[in-house]
């Protein structure tokens, strides 16, 4: 399990997260978590994902991603829509149909996140993406 791997970010950011994300809640307990930013219209990202220590390895992670896209599929009308994520773990992201792509086809991560990220000098992430049409 990696630890710290989460960007910190400030009350105000998370609050503006709150229409697009999604959560799993289990007696009070937040399991899971997932959150949509939009760029654009048609672009997004798939970030904030986590999922409680005690509850990994138990399909939370990619139920909460599901939900996303499927809103994303169902209910958002604007399409096609570019979706990446930045992850270490491609291969989650590829059992749910994205595909590994590269960071530099995102300038509008690059020039509004990333290049204030404490990690831009070593990211170790990796891109993957999804069109949804």
């Amino acid at each position: 399990m990696r630890a710290k791997i989460l960007l910190p970010r400030s009350h105000y950011e998370i609050e503006q997260d709150l229409p697009y994300t999604w959560v799993c809640v289990q007696g009070g307990k937040v399991l899971a978590t997932v959150s949509l930013i939009f760029f654009r219209q048609d672009l997004c990202e798939i970030r904030a994902l986590a999922v409680h220590p005690e509850h990994q390895k138990k399909g939370l992670g990619q139920k909460v991603v599901q939900l996303a896209v499927d809103f994303l599929r169902q209910d958002y009308p604007y399409k096609p829509i570019h979706v990446f994520a930045l992850t270490y773990i491609p291969a989650f992201f590829e059992k749910l149909g994205f595909r590994r792509t590269e960071k530099e086809k995102f300038p509008d991560k690059i020039y509004e996140v990333c290049q204030f990220c404490q990690r831009r000098h070593d990211c170790q992430e990796l891109a993957v993406e999804l069109w949804i049409s």
